[in-house]
């Protein structure tokens, strides 16, 4: 009889350790996959923010200064000076590295490679849809639009926007930007360390009130 308390007592604690560890493995589970979706998540916005810079802000101001040059064909002495100039000054930055301007035919009218300059390439998907009036983020890369100056800079995000003048309903071309991922990537992955770290501070006091 003086067994009885001691064998209960095991079995509670058994009782309890095993609910402590069910709690413990699907809190885990629940944290992994909200880390996960969270993740998922903050890259997608990131990467929004990206784009939506390049479709609002750095698109119109092509559009406005393609209207002072000769862009029936790809861009030539005057206007490829006067255009270099506007996208070094006003596009590329430590984390922009490249640009190109298509038109409907899928001829480079500009590059800041001016090698490819002129050249006509088969149509991308990303190319095309842009093409069609929608602005498209690759991280993918597309090799036969690649040159020299991209290759280097490993994964790179690209954005195709859709380039408007005035008085036409469809795009006059398309709007091609290099953006650096590694910088997208480590902002991620920082977010990402708060997010877990926040989950476990959580889950220390949860644990702590029980």
């Amino acid at each position: 009889m003086d067994r009885l308390p001691a064998l209960c007592k095991v079995w509670n604690d058994s009782i309890l350790c095993r609910f402590t560890l069910a709690a413990f493995l699907v809190f885990l589970g629940i944290g992994m996959t909200l880390g996960w979706v969270l993740g998922y998540t903050l890259e997608g916005f990131s990467l929004d923010g990206m784009t939506e810079d390049v479709a609002k802000t750095l698109t119109p101001r092509v559009a406005r200064h393609l209207m002072l040059t000769d862009h029936s064909g790809p861009l030539t002495g005057d206007d490829l000076e006067y255009s270099d100039r506007f996208v070094h000054d006003s596009v590329l930055t430590s984390d922009t590295v490249s640009a190109k301007l298509w038109d409907r035919e899928g001829r480079v009218v500009y590059s800041t490679d001016r090698s490819v300059i002129g050249h006509k390439f088969p149509k991308s998907p990303p190319l095309t849809r842009a093409l069609g009036g929608t602005v498209v983020r690759s991280t993918e890369g597309c090799k036969d639009h690649g040159s020299d100056i991209e290759r280097p800079y490993g994964q790179l995000l690209e954005v195709y926007a859709p380039v408007y003048l005035a008085g036409e309903g469809l795009p006059t071309g398309v709007f091609q930007v290099y953006r650096l991922y590694e910088p997208i990537h480590q902002d991620i992955q920082g977010r990402r360390y708060y997010q877990r770290q926040a989950l476990s501070r959580g889950y220390a006091a949860r644990s702590g009130h029980r």
